[in-house]
């Protein structure tokens, strides 16, 4: 049994990466922070279903991304 093109229909997909900088001035030091957000509103996102009819997985979807990620960093320039 072979499927037609476009069968299944993925799941959508939504990702929101948020960055807050703040720059500032310490004597002659330009500093500046980053606080970074990737996946903000843990989402979960999935890859399209398997589509071969031999894979045990058939239908079934899987994570694409890993849930929320925060980092802070920071920059000094002289």
């Amino acid at each position: 049994v072979t499927l037609g093109r476009n069968t299944f229909i993925g799941p959508r997909y939504f990702n929101v990466d948020l960055a807050l900088i703040k720059g500032f001035n310490v004597n002659r030091l330009n500093v500046q922070l980053r606080l970074e957000s990737f996946n903000l509103f843990d989402t979960v996102n999935l890859f399209n279903p398997v589509a071969d009819l031999a894979n045990p997985q058939f239908g079934r979807s899987n994570t694409a991304l890993p849930g929320r990620i925060i980092q802070l960093s920071g920059r000094i320039g002289f």
